[in-house]
């Protein structure tokens, strides 16, 4: 594990060169933030099986993950799939669109680089297969109230570079399941509502079954400038937000007994040699 810390946080970041047991196909691999941790030392974020449980696919904290998977089209059951960030992932279970849900397997991870320079991380990797490549750069900055992250990818490879990256982060439910007035329009679901206050509440239904009761709900963000302000009501700290600084093409949210979580998407083909920035900044005060 890796740390960093300040005299308001301690924010805990899985060593890709070590924590392999708490590493998975999912995430991206470098820089995966695990837990933030207040002065108190309280954990700041959940997860989905949080705090009994912890698992590689389900996560806790602050991760994110790229879900496109270039060379799956041409790909049999046996195969390995290439996934940024993460590697090659064994194809084990036939499915119509390949997802790391249903293949957890990691068949070579790709190596990262990771440097520090006071309370700035960077983890840097290349990786490549069948024609496809990229350099990966992610910086993670742990500033006096906020935890900035900024990507660089280009692509190195011969053919085009489909990318579809998504924050995924976890937070624990207030007593009043009051979320935030997000810049969101969600699709229609009976278990999210607007309150009086026009923010987004939830509903648990008794007897919750996550298979059942279908709390993914899709949602295209509002927005009108080339960031996104998103304000969340967050259960231990007043003045939380996050700032998207890119085009979000997709907003969904989730939730389960432990968790809710926004997506906000980034999509975009990159054609040889392109490059590509973006940033995500989580304003804990």
């Amino acid at each position: 594990m890796i740390t960093l810390a300040n005299q308001n946080f301690t924010v805990e970041i899985l060593d890709p060169s070590s924590d392999h047991e708490l590493l998975g196909a999912r995430y991206c691999r470098g820089g995966q933030i695990f837990q933030v941790k207040d002065r108190e030392g309280r954990d700041l974020f959940s997860g989905p099986t949080y705090p009994e449980a912890y698992n590689a696919f389900d996560s806790q904290g602050l991760p994110d993950a790229f879900n496109s998977y270039p060379n799956f089209s041409n790909a049999q059951l046996g195969d390995e799939i290439f996934v940024i960030g993460v590697g090659r992932v064994k194809y084990n279970k036939a499915i119509e669109t390949f997802f790391a849900c249903d293949n957890r397997e990691v068949a070579k991870a790709v190596q990262w680089k990771v440097t520090q320079e006071g309370q700035k991380l960077t983890f840097k990797c290349d990786d490549s297969y069948q024609g496809f490549a990229y350099h990966l750069e992610k910086i993670l900055e742990l500033k006096e109230n906020s935890i900035e992250q900024k990507f660089n990818l280009l692509n190195t490879g011969e053919h085009e570079l489909p990318v579809s990256w998504f924050a995924h982060p976890f937070f624990f439910h207030r007593d009043d399941l009051v979320f935030g007035d997000l810049p969101v329009e969600q699709n229609s679901n009976p278990l999210y509502f607007r309150n009086e206050r026009n923010e987004i509440t939830i509903r648990i239904p008794q007897n919750f079954d996550e298979v059942r009761d279908q709390t993914f709900v899709m949602g295209q963000a509002i927005q009108n400038e080339e960031n996104l302000h998103v304000p969340v009501k967050h259960k231990l700290l007043d003045d939380f937000s996050i700032d998207c600084h890119f085009s979000v093409a997709q907003f969904p949210l989730w939730y389960n007994e432990k968790t809710i979580s926004p997506e906000p998407f980034l999509i975009q083909d990159l054609a040889v040699s392109e490059k590509l920035n973006w940033a995500i900044n989580y304003n804990l005060a």
